[in-house]
């Protein structure tokens, strides 16, 4: 299951994906400049959000143990001399 941060960095994602798609149906519609300036200034708030997100979620990705080295330990024993190789021996 994705963690809240990669969920948060996803949702930024698609928030920027629809402002962009909102920028390029407008410039179509023929829409004025200011609405178009405030729309772009929406985008490119989602798209910072997103950024934000997205490097927070890698950091706590980085920082989170590996499962299978967790499982390993509780299996075996942090210190057992038989466990699995590999895994700091």
């Amino acid at each position: 299951m994705p963690t809240a941060h990669r969920q948060i960095a996803d949702a930024a994602r698609a928030a920027w994906d629809h402002a962009t798609t909102l920028i390029l149906a407008a410039r179509i519609d023929g829409t004025s400049r200011a609405d178009l300036d405030a729309i772009a200034d929406y985008a490119d708030e989602q798209r910072d959000r997103w950024l934000r997100a997205d490097c927070q979620a890698r950091r706590e990705q980085d920082r989170s143990p590996d499962p299978l080295t967790v499982l390993s330990a509780l299996d075996y024993g942090i210190n057992d001399p038989f466990g699995e190789p590999g895994d700091g021996r």
